[in-house]
C-alpha cells in the first residue's frame, strides 16, 4: 500500500510540458482541450489498444480547459495547482488544473513516452511487487486507489486500462461491480474515468452490462465533430 501514501504527498510538482510529438500537434501557450467532455461520468472507449482514450486523457491533464478564457495560461501537467510555483493563472482559477492517474496493463515507461506524461502517477497492473504496482487479483485495492485519488484531487481524471486482463483473472462480474462502484465515485466527485476495452474479448451480454451505466467516448467524439 506504499503507493497510496505516495499519491497523497504534495511532491508532484508541475513542470513545463514538452510538445505532443506523438500526436502530431504543435503545442503553444494557447492550446485548449480538443474535446468538451462533461465531468462526472465513466466513459467506455471501445478500441483494441486504448490509444484514443489515452490521447483524451493526456489532453485533459496537460492542456487548458475547453472553456478557458485566459490566453496567458499554458500547456502544463500538474498534480496540484496549489503546490505549483509556475506563473500560470490556473493557480488562481477556482476550477484548477485537472490531476490525472493512470492504472494500466501496458508498460508504464512506454505509456509515459508515447503520451508524454511526466508527473502523472502511473500504476502498473502486475503480480510483480513494486512501489507503483497493484496485483491484478486485488480488485478492492484497485478500487480503493481510484477512490482515494478521486476524493483527494479537486478535478480528477483517471484512466483504467487492462479491463480484459482483470476479467480474465477475476471473472466478469467482480470487475463489473468494481467499475460500477468507481462510477459512483466519479459521479459524486464530478470526476472523469476513462475505460478502454477491446469489445472483441467480451460477449454481447457482457458488453451490454458495461454500456448500461457508462457513456460512449466514441459517441461523444462523433457528436463534437458534427
Amino acid at each position: 500500500m506504499r503507493f497510496l501514501k505516495k499519491l497523497k504527498k504534495p511532491a508532484f510538482k508541475a513542470i513545463p510540458a514538452r510538445p505532443y510529438a506523438r500526436l502530431g500537434e504543435v503545442t503553444s501557450s494557447g492550446d485548449k482541450m480538443s474535446l468538451n467532455i462533461p465531468w462526472g461520468y465513466i466513459y467506455l472507449s471501445l478500441e483494441p489498444r486504448g490509444e484514443t482514450a489515452f490521447r483524451i486523457f493526456a489532453d485533459l491533464v496537460r492542456k487548458r480547459c475547453y472553456d478557458c478564457d485566459r490566453d496567458d495560461s499554458f500547456v502544463c501537467e500538474s498534480i496540484s495547482c496549489s503546490s505549483c510555483t509556475l506563473p500560470c493563472p490556473c493557480r488562481t482559477c477556482e476550477k484548477g488544473r485537472p490531476g490525472g492517474l493512470v492504472i494500466c496493463r501496458k508498460n508504464p515507461a512506454a505509456v509515459r513516452k508515447e503520451f508524454n506524461l511526466q508527473t502523472t502517477p502511473v500504476i502498473w497492473l502486475s503480480s510483480i511487487h513494486g512501489s507503483y504496482t497493484i496485483n491484478p487479483e486485488k480488485l478492492r485495492v484497485i478500487e480503493q486507489t481510484v477512490s482515494d485519488f478521486i476524493a483527494g484531487i479537486k478535478r480528477s481524471v483517471v484512466i483504467l486500462e487492462g479491463i480484459e486482463y482483470l476479467i480474465n483473472i477475476n471473472g466478469f462480474f467482480p470487475v463489473l461491480r468494481m467499475i460500477e462502484d468507481i462510477n459512483d465515485m466519479a459521479m459524486s466527485h464530478d470526476s472523469i474515468v476513462l475505460v478502454p476495452v477491446d469489445e472483441r474479448t467480451l460477449s454481447k451480454k457482457e458488453l451490454a452490462y458495461l454500456q448500461r451505466n457508462t457513456h460512449s467516448l466514441q459517441k461523444l467524439i462523433k457528436e463534437e465533430e458534427n
